[in-house]
């Protein structure tokens, strides 16, 4: 059996894991930003809510 050039199963699931990580992060650091301030979360529904009305 010849064996073929190129990568295993478990490397290209690495390569594609930090590329999606790599490219998930800035919106990563908004989502945890806005879970640190659920007080903000809240005031923008209740303007939103208000507006609605």
């Amino acid at each position: 059996m010849l064996a073929m050039p190129g990568i295993g199963w478990g490397d290209a699931k690495n390569q594609v894991f930090e590329y999606i990580n790599a490219h998930l992060s800035e919106p990563r650091e908004r989502y945890n930003a806005l879970m640190d301030d659920p007080a903000h979360i809240e005031a923008v529904l209740q303007k939103g809510a208000q507006r609605a009305r």
